[in-house]
């Protein structure tokens, strides 16, 4: 098993995102994932809500 921890204390440097694409890519390859988000902000949980546009 891999733990990966991103962290860093300012806002805005694209943890969230670079996060979700390494989770993505490990799915790729076959992978389990799972992310444990501690940002209050629930950047990544907000990520499965619907877009206002079809095609962001």
């Amino acid at each position: 098993m891999y733990v990966l921890c991103l962290v860093t204390q300012k806002g805005g440097s694209g943890k969230s995102t670079l996060a979700v694409g390494i989770a993505v890519a490990a799915l790729g390859n076959g992978e389990r994932v799972a992310i444990v988000e501690a940002d209050p902000q629930g950047t990544i949980l907000k990520r499965k809500e619907p877009r206002g546009h079809p095609h962001p």
